[in-house]
């Protein structure tokens, strides 16, 4: 073989692995381009989660505060007393007097929780 012959496979060879590793570029670009849409995505989802759960924790908080005012009357805020109040009959001026709330909080509270004990 001649120099000219070795020359050229040479060159077919090279040219062979210039091509190779340029289309296994292009297909790891492309690999790489939907990992990160996919984990854009992702991240965007736990963002997502992270605001229901914190939405969720603090709705369970407000519920707790609740179920602790309804079970331990002696620490009540005047509108859980109100409630009790309503509950066991009482009027709207009676209600606003013993809670120190306004008649028309009173009010409020009646329609709301008369209709649900009766």
């Amino acid at each position: 073989m001649d120099s000219y012959q070795m020359l050229a496979i040479a060159v077919g060879v090279s040219a062979f692995i210039v091509l190779s590793l340029l289309v296994l570029h292009i297909g790891l670009r492309r690999q790489l381009q939907k990992l990160q849409a996919r984990s854009a995505n992702m991240e965007a989802e736990i963002r997502q989660l992270r605001e229901q759960l914190t939405a969720t924790d603090l709705a369970t908080l407000e519920v707790n505060a609740l179920f602790d005012e309804v079970n331990h009357p002696e620490d009540t805020s005047p509108y859980a007393k109100a409630i009790q109040l309503v509950n066991q009959g009482y009027g709207a001026d009676a209600v606003a007097a013993q809670c120190g709330i306004s008649r028309g909080e009173a009010d409020l509270i009646i329609s709301l929780y008369k209709s649900n004990a009766g």
